[in-house]
């Protein structure tokens, strides 16, 4: 295969694989791959709310009668 590419087997040990270099946190400053927002996931968690958007409470209606879950806003689904 190596011939296939034009190149002499003594050459592959020599071949270097790429990696990118590592960006420092824009917050704390330490070492990351990079990124998007080129933080470190700690001051990425601090600055993002993950979990903007969901809800953080529910009430579910439960009918021991019948065994089914309102569906609001008058749905009675059954669970399976």
């Amino acid at each position: 295969m190596l011939q296939q590419l034009g190149m002499p087997e003594e050459a592959v040990m020599f071949m270097v694989n790429h990696r990118f270099g590592d960006v420092l946190c824009c917050k704390c400053g330490i070492p990351v791959q990079p990124n998007a927002a080129n933080m470190c996931f700690k001051c990425l968690g601090s600055e993002i709310d993950i979990i903007e958007g969901l809800l953080k409470r529910l009430n579910i209606v439960h009918c021991p009668e019948c065994d089914k879950y309102l569906q609001p806003p008058k749905t009675w689904l059954q669970h399976n």
